[in-house]
């Protein structure tokens, strides 16, 4: 049985975060669409470090986009798609997520 531990955290907290406290977490999931993230990987670059420590590492990255009418429900419904996902997979025994969320719209 698959044991999944997703932290979230708002866009605008990872500021605050040392690179390090990233480093416990086997994969990085984010609540934004594809064209929405190669705008802030270049945008910001507290960002860019934590998502290119993810890529050398080899560890998974999950894109979730949500829909603008969703947004209300948005973090649940993201939460409920990534444990689907990893019940596929009964390989995989416990997962220790980042789930950053509530990127800004500018």
């Amino acid at each position: 049985m698959t044991v999944l531990r997703i932290d979230k955290i708002r866009f605008s907290m990872i500021m605050k975060r040392q690179i390090e406290e990233f480093k416990k977490y086997d994969v990085l999931a984010l609540q934004i669409s594809e064209d929405e993230l190669k705008k802030f990987i270049r945008q910001d670059k507290v960002f860019q470090k934590i998502y290119e420590y993810f890529l050398v590492e080899g560890k998974q990255i999950i894109l979730v986009p949500i829909k603008e009418k969703t947004k209300e429900k948005a973090l649940h419904l993201t939460e409920k798609i990534i444990r689907r996902f990893f019940q596929l997979d009964p390989k995989t025994e416990n997962v220790n997520i980042l789930l950053i969320y509530d990127f800004p719209n500018e």
